[in-house]
């Protein structure tokens, strides 16, 4: 069994592109909400999805981290993938699935 940095296989791509494309849609959220593009300064708007841009981006950003961990988990399993970046973005994407279950599950 020989571990290697890149992926080889076709899924395990996928998760690193995807683990990528989360990292550039959370930026992507930070720089929109610096900017305050949703107008924040609006006190009607305060439900999550009155700012369609930043919730959109957030939303994006949600499902290529969980995708990113479904991609990973099928190379590592069916395709026998042995990458670290595989394994990376696979445990990023589970980590991001279990923010995302917490923020829905339990309220605060």
């Amino acid at each position: 069994m020989k571990i290697s940095i890149m992926p080889r296989t076709k899924n395990g791509r996928m998760s690193v592109r995807l683990i990528v494309l989360f990292a550039v849609f959370l930026t992507a959220f930070n720089i929109l909400a610096h900017f305050d593009v949703g107008g924040s300064a609006c006190p009607q708007a305060d439900r999550f999805f009155d700012y369609s841009v930043l919730a959109g981006t957030l939303i994006l950003a949600g499902a290529s981290g969980i995708l990113s961990l479904v991609f990973g988990t099928i190379s590592v399993l069916k395709n026998r993938e042995r990458s670290i970046l595989v394994f990376l973005s696979a445990g990023l994407g589970a980590f991001i699935l279990w923010f995302a279950l917490g923020e829905i599950l339990i309220p605060h």
